[in-house]
Parts: structure tokens; C-alpha cells; sequence
């Protein structure tokens, strides 16, 4: 593992099409980190290890099953002091792609929406007590968590405005 220095700032890094969990985009306290909006990334175990080696300090707990690869994981900061955090929404429909720029007060919604994978550019720095990352550029792709299955029998669709 590369050794990280108190103080120093990491080269940004960019991850594709990973998982997030633990969301608390609103910032509300006592739910997963208190007063700070986070999320946690989870990783694979080529990417845990390319980024311990860059001194990222990722995290890894035992995989699911007995015998299954550990899963690394980090938290990050959103931030909208210093340098905001450019945080993207996107849905895609029909082969079609919208997105949506969150400002500081809408970007606790992603708290409510199921993520089914991220694009994300994090920058990082080096303190006492460990790693800082804080989201540069975020793209969220938004998708249903389940799907309806009885939609096309009454001849619902998801797109459609609920009547009440």
C-alpha cells in the first residue's frame, strides 16, 4: 500500500457502474453518520486492492457465503461548502436518458430512490485519523427496485401519474 501522508491530497479516482448503500444524501442525523450527508460505495476486490495500493485505506469485511471474496466498501461525503459536489440523477425510459442536476436542498431525495448503479469521480485527503473522499461528480442511475408485476394485466405503467 502506498503511503498516504496527513495532509496530503489523493489523485481523484473514478469508478463505474458500482453499487451504493447507506445513503443519507439529506444529511439527517443518526441515520448512518450524523449531520453529514454520505454514502457508502461498495467494491469489488480488484478495486479494494488497486485502491489500498493507492492509499485510499478501503475497508473489507468476509463476503456473504463461506468461501466468497471479501467486499470492500468506503464512505463518502457529499459536500456542498467548500467545492459543491456536482450530483446527477438520471432515469432512463424507453432507451431514452433524462438527468437532473440536485442542488442542495433536493439532493436529500436520493435518499427515497432506489440507485441501480453510480458513475462517480471522488476526490480525497489524508488526515490523522484517516482518509476523507468527498464526491466530486456523481451520475445516479434511478431505476425501479421492483418490478410490477401485474403492471401489464391491468394495463398499468410505471411512467403513468398515480389518479390519487
Amino acid at each position: 500500500m502506498a503511503k498516504a501522508y496527513k495532509g496530503e491530497t489523493l489523485d481523484a479516482i473514478t469508478l463505474e457502474g458500482v453499487q451504493i448503500t447507506n445513503k443519507n444524501f439529506s444529511g439527517m442525523n443518526g441515520r448512518f453518520d450524523d449531520g453529514k450527508r454520505t454514502f457508502t460505495v461498495k467494491l469489488s476486490q480488484d478495486d479494494s486492492e488497486r485502491l489500498n495500493r493507492l492509499g485510499w485505506d478501503v475497508n473489507l469485511v468476509d463476503g456473504y457465503n463461506p468461501g466468497d471474496p471479501p467486499i470492500g466498501y468506503m464512505n463518502v461525503q457529499v459536500r456542498y461548502d467548500r467545492i459543491p459536489a456536482k450530483v446527477w440523477t438520471v432515469i432512463e425510459s424507453e432507451g431514452n436518458m433524462s438527468r437532473s442536476l440536485r442542488t442542495e436542498e433536493t439532493v436529500g431525495a436520493l435518499d427515497n430512490m432506489y440507485v441501480k448503479s453510480a458513475d462517480l469521480v471522488i476526490g480525497g485527503s489524508v488526515f490523522s485519523s484517516g482518509v476523507g473522499r468527498y464526491l466530486r461528480t456523481g451520475y445516479f442511475v434511478i431505476g425501479e427496485q421492483f418490478e410490477d408485476q401485474f403492471a401489464e394485466k391491468y394495463g398499468y405503467s410505471a411512467d403513468e401519474d398515480c389518479p390519487f
